[in-house]
């Protein structure tokens, strides 16, 4: 009997003590899923950050939103992809948080306080909140100036928000430094790589002046033979000689390098020119409807609006090269009779510059259309303000290149 009340004791203490161990662990807080450790962004290249782990217990609304907006590398990287892309007047500074805002802000302040300023506070401390990229290019900058962050750029592997902007930047310095071959060559490239992340016409616009200062500059370094007019000679016929020796030349072009008037026609025995050694070459964006002006590869000299072909009549894709150039144009049309110049039916204007590889199509004014420039609303055609195409008439040269892009 004894033994059989010891086991009921025993086996109550025992019933006891679990009962207690179940209650203390029902009342445990569930534990954190992990997060995971890799996050990608569906930017123009992926970037791959390490979001922070996940709070515990909410603090508020303000960590909810944080949380639901994701880490801060992401919307910091996000942050700066939008500033970048927004032109100076779109921009709403409210919409991203203090420390984005005053990162943005400081890195802004290079065109307003100067360089040194930004740079000291760089060495100080990083941004930390705009992504690893920015702050690996800030770093660079900070340390090895305008040569290693033009290396770096270089070398980078992927497109990201951060190399934009300080593609941006070093465009920026460089022509503050009065390096204009630099400069101009990265504007070029800047500008291109923008339109194919999808960049909208008007934030491109704001780069239309220094493109033309750029070409006021290109004597100082653009490379150039040095030539002297002899008894004869117009420029008509220097461009006709040199492209014998295989130099694309035009009149417009000459004459801009040397700081002449593009129009002007006048020269003097024994006058002294510089002879630009790079061509000019046309790149036509047809879904912003801009024209981008380039001598040799990425020096980029002028920006103009255009008009390209509505649905159904799109402006073909492809490398085109320049062959009738036409003052004052006769509007051929299909099935009907020529149109004269100076009929208010001709849509051509005063210049047509015409593609070899397809007749039906070429660069042209307009006809009292100078509102719809920049739309969608030709035949196919590149249409022009008047003075603008009368501009690129004199400055493009026959046989010149035209790439239309997307």
């Amino acid at each position: 009997m004894k033994k059989f009340l010891l086991a009921v004791i025993l086996l109550s203490s025992a019933w006891a003590v679990w009962s207690n161990y179940t209650a203390v662990e029902e009342s445990l807080p569930e534990p954190v899923p992990e997060s995971p450790t890799v996050t990608r962004l569906n930017l123009d290249e992926d970037v791959v950050v390490t979001p922070q782990p996940t709070p515990a217990v909410s603090g508020g609304q303000a960590e909810v939103a944080e949380a639901s907006a994701g880490s801060p590398a992401r919307v910091g990287i996000l942050a700066l992809d939008k500033w970048h892309r927004s032109t100076a007047a779109s921009w709403d500074s409210t919409a991203v948080s203090p420390a984005v805002s005053d990162a943005l802000s400081d890195f802004f302040s290079m065109r307003t306080n100067g360089a040194g300023t930004y740079s000291a506070l760089l060495r100080e401390s990083l941004p930390g909140v705009l992504g690893a990229d920015f702050d690996s290019f800030a770093n660079v900058w900070s340390t090895g100036g305008t040569v290693a962050l033009s290396k770096a750029l270089d070398d980078a592997a992927h497109l990201t928000p951060a190399w934009m902007a300080w593609c941006d930047a070093l465009v920026f310095q460089l022509y503050a430094d009065r390096d204009f071959l630099g400069a101009g060559n990265w504007l070029g490239r800047g500008i291109r790589q923008m339109l194919e992340a999808g960049y909208g016409r008007a934030r491109i616009w704001e780069f239309r002046d220094m493109a033309n200062e750029l070409r006021d500059c290109a004597s100082d370094c653009l490379p150039f033979e040095d030539y002297i007019v002899q008894s004869g000679d117009s420029l008509d016929a220097i461009c006709r000689r040199f492209a014998k020796q295989g130099m694309a030349l035009s009149y417009g072009w000459i004459n801009s390098f040397n700081g002449k008037p593009i129009f002007n026609t006048n020269l003097r025995l024994e006058q002294k020119l510089k002879l630009p050694a790079q061509a000019l070459h046309l790149e036509a964006w047809r879904g912003e409807r801009l024209l981008l002006l380039y001598a040799g590869d990425d020096y980029l000299v002028g920006a103009y609006q255009a008009s390209f072909g509505t649905e159904g009549n799109a402006t073909p894709l492809g490398e085109f090269t320049l062959g009738d150039f036409l003052r004052e144009p006769v509007f051929w049309q299909q099935g009907g009779d020529p149109v004269p110049f100076g009929n208010p039916d001709n849509p051509l204007g005063t210049r047509w510059m015409g593609f070899s590889e397809n007749t039906d199509y070429g660069i042209h004014g307009n006809t009292d259309a100078d509102e719809t420039i920049g739309s969608f609303e030709s035949l196919g055609c590149i249409r022009m303000h008047n003075s603008e195409v009368e501009e690129l008439f004199e400055l493009l040269p026959r046989g010149g290149k035209v790439i239309v892009r997307n």
